[in-house]
């Protein structure tokens, strides 16, 4: 299963981005798919949810992907 997470800064996404590595989540960066978000163009992808609260990270939303349509499982 792929999730995909939104922000509402480039920033923000990298300080996301550094604490799923940290936590040895595999876990990537690029272009927000337009289907979900025009907010700061930088989105992460992750294979794992990590064990915290999205909110902690300045998260616009998490999406799954499953065979190209987006399922949100968490908008802030």
């Amino acid at each position: 299963m792929k999730y995909i997470a939104t922000f509402y800064s480039q920033y923000d996404a990298i300080v996301f981005l550094k604490v799923l590595k940290d936590k040895n989540i595999n876990a990537k960066a690029m272009p927000t798919p337009r289907k979900l978000s025009a907010s700061c163009g930088i989105c992460v992808v992750f294979d794992n949810q990590p064990n915290s609260d999205y909110n902690d990270y300045e998260v616009d939303a998490v999406y799954i992907e499953e065979n190209g349509k987006y399922t949100a499982i968490f908008q802030n």
